[in-house]
């Protein structure tokens, strides 16, 4: 299974100290158009679309890879870059 990237909406600790990530994740681009960053293995950058999606999803600290950067290259796609130093 292949990173999503996606946004915490909130953090939940329960009361035993268990904590957990409540996310949507970012919206996949329109079908069909072709990512322009696919070509470039090296450069972890994806097209996405804008939006995140509507659906919350738990999600557990150690399920997380990195942070990411998101740059709105128009009013429907976003090129997303994983941050992550370890890839």
């Amino acid at each position: 299974m292949s990173a999503v990237p996606g946004s915490i909406q909130e953090i939940v600790m329960y009361p035993n100290m268990d904590v957990v990530y409540i996310v949507k994740r970012q919206q996949p681009t329109t079908p069909g158009l072709d990512d322009p960053f696919a070509k470039y293995p090296h450069f972890p950058a994806e097209l996405y679309g804008c939006s995140l999606s509507p659906d919350l999803e738990i999600v557990r600290p150690d399920w997380v890879l990195s942070h990411y950067a998101r740059w709105a290259i128009d009013k429907v796609n976003a090129v997303v870059l994983l941050l992550s130093r370890v890839r």
